[in-house]
């Protein structure tokens, strides 16, 4: 399979409108219209959430909101939406205590969107910096993760939970700065109908080579399983978060180590008695590309997408497909970028 790139807008370093597209998702609407954040630029020069407004002739740039700082600045994650149209995300930095960063929501309403902060990390037991997605569960209660500070010094997995006069914040877990019980948190959660929470950390587990853990929601709160721990020969430093198929079975990437050192595809497969670690693929770093990045997509027939930072036909990395059949996955580069 290939596919012919379209590149719907191109920003200007350092320019008024944004630049520097943040690591997470994209949300696109009924209409096609696509949402997303920068990490810096636009009015204030500390980033932006902005709609890419499709149309008959093509896509037109609107900037929704300019940071200041004192609200957030440096999304690096991506947006979510709710049924309304209103986006939630969440900055690195800024917020009311300067440095650790920020949960906000837009307001989608008949004349735009207002801008509302729901919290400000401070750093110590709540956490601080997030730099990934956010969740929401069916009620519209967000979890994230922080990267920083809580309890233990290695961040937390924390929630919002939506309440009629707005949002109440808990720190749902908090994460150790070494040791068995997970740290440095990366990544976007996933969530099953349970309210069981999966993700992933970059920091722990032996040789430090990362680990996936499970967040068991009980009637007292949360109870930390490590589903895998990586070793280097099947995966290192898994990166982008995870997702799940029907089946409750976990999909993600390692950006290094398996079988050639370059990273890896991994699905842990759900049974009765716990999850077993499969590698779909492991990259070589040439012609397949290398480092794969930013977590997978699937599609209705369970093919995965994603891409890779290096390799390909150029070396600056691929587009991929992993097609799903009876017999396993079979890699597809779907596209080569060339810079």
């Amino acid at each position: 399979m290939t596919a012919t790139l379209t590149t719907l807008y191109s920003y200007a370093q350092t320019g008024p409108f944004g630049d520097f597209i943040g690591d997470g998702d994209l949300v696109v609407d009924s209409s096609g219209d696509v949402f997303g954040n920068t990490t810096n630029g636009g009015a204030n020069g500390v980033g932006t959430v902005f709609e890419l407004v499709n149309s008959a002739s093509g896509y037109a740039l609107s900037t929704l909101y300019n940071f200041t700082g004192g609200n957030g600045f440096g999304p690096i994650g991506g947006l979510i939406a709710d049924a309304n149209g209103d986006l939630f995300g969440a900055t690195s930095s800024g917020g009311a205590h300067v440095l650790y960063g920020a949960v906000f929501e837009l307001d989608k309403t008949a004349s735009g969107y207002n801008y509302s902060p729901l919290y400000s990390f401070t750093g110590g037991a709540d956490g601080g910096l997030p730099l990934s997605d956010l969740i929401a569960d069916a009620n519209g209660d967000l979890f994230g993760m922080s990267t920083v500070g809580g309890a233990n010094g290695g961040g937390t997995v924390f929630e919002l939970v939506k309440t009629a006069s707005g949002y109440n914040f808990s720190v749902v877990w908090s994460l150790t700065s070494s040791g068995p019980l997970g740290s440095e948190p990366i990544g976007k959660l996933a969530i099953d109908a349970g309210g069981d929470l999966f993700g992933e950390t970059t920091g722990s587990g032996a040789g430090g080579h990362g680990e996936v853990f499970e967040l068991v929601k009980t009637a007292s709160g949360y109870s930390y399983s490590t589903l895998v721990t990586f070793n280097g020969a099947n995966g290192d430093s898994p990166n982008g978060g995870l997702i799940a198929d029907a089946n409750g079975d976990l999909f993600g990437v390692t950006v290094a180590g398996g079988a050639n050192g370059d990273g890896t595809v991994f699905e842990l497969v759900k049974s009765a008695s716990g999850y077993t670690l499969s590698t779909v693929y492991s990259f070589t770093g040439g012609a397949d590309g290398g480092v794969p990045k930013g977590g997978l997509i699937a599609d209705a027939n369970g093919d995965l997408f994603g891409v890779t930072g290096n390799g390909g036909a150029n070396g600056d990395g691929t587009v991929f497909e992993l097609v799903k059949s009876a017999s396993g996955y079979t890699l597809s580069t779907v596209y080569m970028y060339k810079f």
